[in-house]
């Protein structure tokens, strides 16, 4: 599990962010969408909120960290099995 550990850009203005607290908000978010009363319009604004965050650049930036250090985790453990870990 990654509680505890953050994400951070090279970039200067860039914040650190608790993946813990990105996981909270995707629970939170998606135990929301699927929890609400507020029917198809809601939904809907949500979804459209959804597709304007997914495109900001800052968003693809931490996907493209979080992907790099899962891929290094993963071939650091892989490393560690020896070579006859699955693929």
């Amino acid at each position: 599990m990654l509680t505890g550990s953050v994400i951070a850009s090279s970039a200067p203005e860039a914040q650190e962010v608790p993946v813990a607290k990105l996981s909270f908000l995707a629970g939170f978010g998606a135990g929301y969408v699927l929890g609400s009363k507020a029917g198809r319009e809601r939904y809907e604004q949500i979804r459209q909120g959804w597709d304007r965050a997914k495109d900001d650049p800052r968003l693809q930036s931490l996907a493209g960290m979080a992907q790099a250090r899962a891929d290094d985790a993963l071939s650091s453990l892989r490393a560690k099995m020896g070579t006859d870990a699955p693929r």
